[in-house]
């Protein structure tokens, strides 16, 4: 696979429908679901996610998914809010969220690592059904305190999914066909490729990116300077 150079990365950007789950919450994780609140500028972020190619979990035979990623900022980045691109929810389905650190983004078999994060018991809430049933999901983590390293060479993480009801169906998930992207989705911890390589799921993720210490520091003389030239004038 091609891995990219640049400090973003998109997997799902453009948008249709109306909203198909309503506001719901889980302990500090609000959920909220609507129709183009995709993030104009996030942080982490990958390719365009087709809206006839999705992966369904939570049966029997496919209780997880995941989509790993590379966080390229400058400096490390704290987690505000998580989006996938879905359709077809079920309403009242139980599911966890997590991430993980993985050693190779790309590997043929996903291998997670330590966990940076990992959610209690979430639940989709009410069902809206629209014309295409698709629709964005966001995921308010602001208040668990996630912060994610730059990663280098093929170290990188993995947001993983997994339906904790019995064989039953939580949501699809949007994926593209084929990506060049560094970055693959799983199914059951396979990787899912296509002719031209992996396939990534709609995922995005907007944070803010802590200054370095010596930047800090600048911004506080300057500070001081004004207050300064302040008190002279």
């Amino acid at each position: 696979m091609t891995r990219m150079t640049k400090h973003t990365f998109t997997l799902a950007a453009t948008l249709a429908g109306a909203a198909l789950f309503a506001g719901s919450a889980s302990g500090a994780i609000v959920i909220n679901a609507q129709a183009g609140a995709w993030p104009s500028s996030p942080q982490v972020e990958e390719q365009n996610a087709s809206a006839n190619l999705s992966e369904e979990f939570g049966t029997s035979g496919e209780q997880n998914l995941t989509q790993t990623f590379e966080v390229l900022t400058a400096n490390t980045l704290n987690v505000e809010t998580i989006y996938i691109r879905y359709k077809l929810g079920v309403v009242g389905k139980d599911f966890t969220l997590a991430i993980y650190e993985v050693a190779d983004v790309d590997a043929g078999t996903l291998t997670l690592g330590n966990p940076v994060f990992q959610s209690g018991t979430l639940t989709t809430p009410a069902n809206i059904v629209t014309a295409n049933n698709e629709t964005t999901m966001s995921f308010d983590v602001s208040g668990e305190s996630v912060s994610l390293s730059p990663t280098n060479g093929t170290n990188g993480y993995a947001f993983h999914l997994v339906g904790t009801d019995s064989n039953t169906k939580v949501f699809n998930w949007l994926r593209a066909a084929n990506v060049g992207s560094a970055g693959i989705a799983y199914q059951e911890g396979s990787a899912i490729f296509g002719s031209e390589g992996g396939r990534d799921f709609g995922f995005a993720i907007e944070g803010t990116v802590i200054p370095e210490p010596a930047s800090l520091a600048l911004l506080g003389l300057g500070g001081l300077l004004m207050l300064g030239r302040g008190r002279r004038a």
